[in-house]
């Protein structure tokens, strides 16, 4: 819901002149009792969580065959 809230508000600021212009942007609403800083949240992502893949390993592994997902 609040992805859907946000995309709304994003849309009706796109039309204004400040979206025209790229200036105040709207942010994200945060849900009551969260915090920007709180490292529990599942999409903060740090430096030390990333792992590295050389254009190679990409390649070989986005060439594997692919198996249609089961319902």
């Amino acid at each position: 819901m609040r992805s859907i809230e946000y995309s709304l508000r994003w849309l009706v600021w796109a039309k204004t002149k400040d979206g025209q212009k790229g200036r105040r942007k709207p942010k994200p609403v945060q849900p009551p009792g969260t915090s920007n800083r709180d490292p529990n949240r599942r999409d903060v992502v740090r430096k030390t969580d990333l792992v590295g893949m050389d254009k190679w390993s990409l390649r070989d592994y986005l060439n594997q065959p692919r198996i249609a997902a089961s319902a």
